[in-house]
């Protein structure tokens, strides 16, 4: 009898479990972040066609992702970019695990900026062009 209970109580419980996973992996889509989010130098992930390859993209981005510390590193560099900095001119940040290049590419007249950065983490690089606009005394990032 308490063998029966267990067993229900794990199959009952594994279709709940499995909704309550799929909605904090939504909602953790859906979170406000930071400019600088998750950042990975990992490259060549696998075409996903199935829950395998789904687990080996998400070890191999775990794996490259730069630390906090230095992702926040990276934010205050693009700030100091966008702010102070003329073209051509750039910004270079060091970490103890990863080391990142900001590079004022083009001012609009606009008030626009066009950013190119580079990555350095654990061998591995990785470049960004960001572009962002001065809107109401705050910087917003557009896709490119």
């Amino acid at each position: 009898m308490l063998e029966d209970f267990f067993a229900n109580f794990r199959m009952g419980l594994g279709k709940p479990l499995m909704v309550g996973i799929g909605i904090s992996l939504l909602s953790a889509c859906a979170s406000n972040e930071p400019y600088y989010g998750h950042m990975s130098t990992a490259s060549d992930y696998k075409t996903t066609t199935s829950v395998y390859d789904i687990l080996v993209n998400y070890g191999k981005y775990n794996a490259y992702t730069v630390p906090k510390v230095d992702r926040e590193r990276h934010q205050r560099c693009i700030y100091f970019a966008l702010d102070t900095l003329n073209s051509g001119e750039s910004c270079k940040w060091f970490g103890r695990k990863a080391r990142g290049e900001v590079f004022v590419a083009y001012i609009d007249p606009n008030s626009c900026t066009t950013l190119y950065t580079t990555i350095w983490n654990k061998n591995k690089s990785k470049n960004f062009k960001d572009r962002a606009c001065l809107q109401n005394n705050k910087w917003k990032f557009f896709p490119n």
